[in-house]
């Protein structure tokens, strides 16, 4: 069933859905700041959902999803968030390594993770955080004629970060005041180009696919027309969309700037981050004290790249998130 609505009105939402009959389940896959007020709407309605993450962009909003679907007083009513990186072959892997088969013992070390996917731990580094709350704490499957575990909660969590290295102090001055690469008298020479970012890695991972379709959501219509040139002059034409101190604000801050010089920006995010967890020791289990950090930093080799080491008491597996487990 598809049924498109204005992204406004969480009562339309839950109209729109309350006139269909025989649904089972709503899948929500809109923009986050939609997420609260869809979910509120059809709560009333009792239907499995599964929302894209983010869930909510702020605590006040998670609080009242959890309020409104009432999961603690109905178990029937499934609800989900889309967190994929559990389900990646590798990953099972690698926890069966951990938490079945204890390859490497006890876990006790260090958790490192790099990603440039994105800017926030929220938008972009909440699959990671989730994927490592369910290595180090969800309970291995019970046999039939065993009782499943309690999760291993941590005892606390503390994050820092900054905006370090793209601001406009850090610009090197023989850019002189070029706002867009287009106009940059070192766009060639320059690592954060948009172009070699989206066109020269883009079109090595996937042509026509991630990231190039982000910026340009018909390039492959562009690669059907004109090949790859024609592919390049789409980019190049949607990339050299910028503003100035003239454009409205409610214009800057409603649309995508792709190609806008990193130094130049209007972001107000972290480009290094880090989280920290601890657990204690868990008598009744047997489970020893742990602690993991998680590391999201802008300046990595390879775009949404994930490195992952885990230290136990008798060796330590590494993964690149990619290539299967090493273990030593």
């Amino acid at each position: 069933m598809s049924h498109q609505r204005g992204l406004g009105g969480g009562q339309v939402w839950g109209s729109a859905v309350s006139s269909k009959d025989a649904i089972d389940a709503v899948v929500i896959c809109t923009p986050d700041r939609t997420h609260h007020e869809i979910v509120k709407s059809l709560a009333p309605l009792r239907l499995h959902v599964i929302c894209e993450k983010s869930l909510a962009t702020s605590l006040d909003d998670f609080l009242d999803i959890y309020r409104y679907l009432g999961l603690d007083r109905s178990p029937e009513v499934l609800f989900a968030v889309g967190h994929v990186m559990k389900y990646s072959l590798h990953n099972q892997l690698l926890r069966k390594l951990v938490s079945e088969d204890e390859a490497v013992g006890e876990v006790v070390g260090n958790w490192r993770n790099e990603s440039t996917s994105g800017p926030t731990l929220l938008t972009k580094s909440c699959h990671d955080i989730d994927f490592l709350l369910w290595l180090m704490c969800e309970p291995n499957i019970p046999q039939p004629d065993q009782q499943r575990d309690t999760p291993y909660l941590p005892s606390s969590v503390s994050s820092s970060g900054s905006l370090t290295f793209f601001r406009q102090p850090r610009k090197l001055r023989v850019a002189k005041k070029a706002t867009n690469y287009l106009s940059c008298p070192i766009e060639k020479e320059c690592h954060f180009s948009a172009r070699k970012i989206y066109w020269e890695q883009g079109t090595c991972q996937e042509l026509g696919g991630w990231p190039l379709n982000v910026v340009v959501p018909d390039i492959e219509a562009y690669l059907d027309e004109g090949g790859l040139n024609g592919a390049a002059s789409g980019l190049d034409r949607k990339l050299k969309e910028d503003y100035t101190e003239e454009t409205p604000s409610q214009e800057v801050s409603s649309r995508q700037w792709y190609g806008r010089c990193v130094f130049e920006s209007d972001s107000d995010v972290c480009d290094d981050q880090t989280v920290h967890i601890t657990w204690d020791d868990d008598e009744p289990s047997g489970r020893m004290a742990k602690r993991a950090t998680f590391h999201m930093t802008a300046f990595t080799q390879g775009v949404c790249t994930k490195q992952t080491k885990i230290f136990g008491t008798r060796g330590e597996i590494e993964t690149n998130g990619k290539s299967r487990c090493q273990q030593r």
